[in-house]
């Protein structure tokens, strides 16, 4: 369950890149931050290389992962994310931060 009043002041920070590190890097984050809600999805896509009008076309896919902490680390998670995937060096990957206070609230029912 995500909890509105708790994260009222929190932020979420999203990272695209490539999904097979978001495990490792889920774990770190629990480690050392103690963070613990996270969404973890995945796109797929067409995108265009070597264009002289049109290019050639290729097959991408991307994780998404958005992470959510409070604004006091929020900077510092953010920091640490971006150093620890090494995002300036990965073509395609890239990540963004907003407030949490603008989202609607989410509940997820765990029963079945």
């Amino acid at each position: 369950m995500f909890d509105s009043i708790r994260h009222k002041n929190g932020r979420f920070i999203t990272v695209i890149g490539s999904g097979e590190i978001f495990t490792d890097l889920i774990s770190k984050l629990q480690e050392k931050y103690g963070i613990n809600e996270f969404f973890n999805n995945s796109a797929r896509g067409v995108t265009i290389i070597d264009s002289n009008i049109i290019g050639k076309f290729i097959y991408i896919e991307k994780g998404i992962l958005t992470i959510l902490v409070d604004e006091g680390i929020s900077d510092d998670v953010f920091g640490f994310i971006y150093e620890y995937l090494d995002i300036t060096n990965k073509p395609g990957s890239f990540m963004y931060m907003g407030e949490v206070n603008h989202l609607t609230q989410l509940i997820l029912d765990n029963t079945k």
